[in-house]
């Protein structure tokens, strides 16, 4: 069963500007897609599918009434709407799911976050993550932010696993996550590429291999094909500990594959939340271009677990990395 506090109100809004878009899938092509979605057949349809926290659709509609037709494939997933700029509300991704009945009349701008998958689905063979069929409105359009575009790359801290406590998936929120929180702050869109217990020397839950092997895919298999960056944020380390000597190669190997990837894109990389691999990671990135290694070792914040952080210490790190970032580029680069 669902926790209460799943459908709770979180205090954070939308603040993206958006555009009128070309849909990005046939199957549901009143919407755009961002992040890392991709089509499968389910039986006798096909579906808009993602086992990725924190990608996202956009659409606009007109009128009092909205219903999005989601497919649950495992575990029931997790969604925050947030509405006209409104704070996100967050609700549990059923068929004909009911997200207003109320609205004022006239045209609403929406987008949807996939806020929380159960990590140890069957996510990367098996593509049981959150599946969309439909979208059931009055004259449905797909839009898209003309913000500034982040990546987020990690484990399950970066997904917002664990940020409510367990169990898990009511407790995750990708929403309440530090990526989140500092996109918000600078009204970047972002596209998340994280998965929990994974990192650049192991695979992790639902069979998600390391991350250079998911970096060009959406699941197994499967070429992601996703909006480019504007800047790229790495936080991986937590779960390499136990590989430490395979550590060094193998994280300079990735950033070396990523940088390849978005060429000239500015690269930020964190010092793990728990402190390891400072030395390691500022010595694999010193010949990779446009990198930028951020020391958080100062970074206080409360935890779920020892490990992950809480909602309160989730919020914090944003803060701390928003003002990073301010502090890094020029005024205008997230105008």
């Amino acid at each position: 069963m669902l926790g209460e506090h799943a459908f709770n109100n979180f205090n954070c809004a939308n603040r993206l500007s958006f555009k009128p878009a070309n849909a990005n899938f046939k199957s549901v092509p009143s919407a755009y897609f961002q992040g890392r979605w991709f089509e499968q057949s389910t039986g006798k349809e096909t579906v808009v599918s993602t086992i990725t926290e924190g990608s996202s659709l956009f659409f606009q509609f007109e009128g009092t009434h909205l219903e999005i037709d989601f497919k649950v494939l495992q575990t029931m997933c997790i969604v925050a709407v947030s509405i006209d700029h409104q704070v996100y509300r967050k609700m549990p991704a059923t068929e004909r799911c009911i997200v207003s009945k109320c609205l004022n009349p006239g045209k609403h701008e929406v987008r949807v976050v996939v806020d929380a998958i159960k990590e140890t689905d069957d996510l990367w063979y098996g593509g049981k993550g959150l599946a969309v069929r439909s979208i059931v409105a009055e004259k449905v359009r797909p839009i898209k932010p003309t913000n500034k575009v982040a990546w987020f790359l990690g484990d399950s801290i970066t997904a917002g696993i664990h940020v409510n406590g367990d169990p898990e998936p009511e407790t995750n929120s990708y929403i309440q996550s530090y990526g989140n929180i500092a996109s918000e702050n600078l009204k970047l869109t972002n596209i998340p590429m994280a998965f929990g217990a994974t990192g650049v020397t192991t695979g992790g839950s639902g069979d998600v291999p390391k991350a250079i092997e998911y970096l060009d895919f959406a699941m197994n298999g499967v070429q992601v094909d996703c909006d480019q960056p504007d800047i790229c944020i790495v936080n991986y380390g937590t779960n390499d500990r136990t590989n430490r000597n395979l550590f060094p190669a193998e994280f300079k190997t990735f950033m070396m594959a990523l940088s390849q990837k978005v060429p000239g894109v500015p690269i930020v990389v964190l010092r793990p939340f728990v402190g390891d691999f400072a030395a390691e990671i500022q010595a694999a990135i010193a010949g990779v271009p446009n990198t930028i290694y951020v020391d958080t070792q100062n970074w206080q914040f409360e935890r779920t677990d020892g490990l992950h952080p809480n909602a309160v210490g989730s919020k914090k790190l944003g803060l701390y990395l928003a003002e990073k970032l301010r502090s890094r580029f020029e005024n205008d680069f997230f105008e």
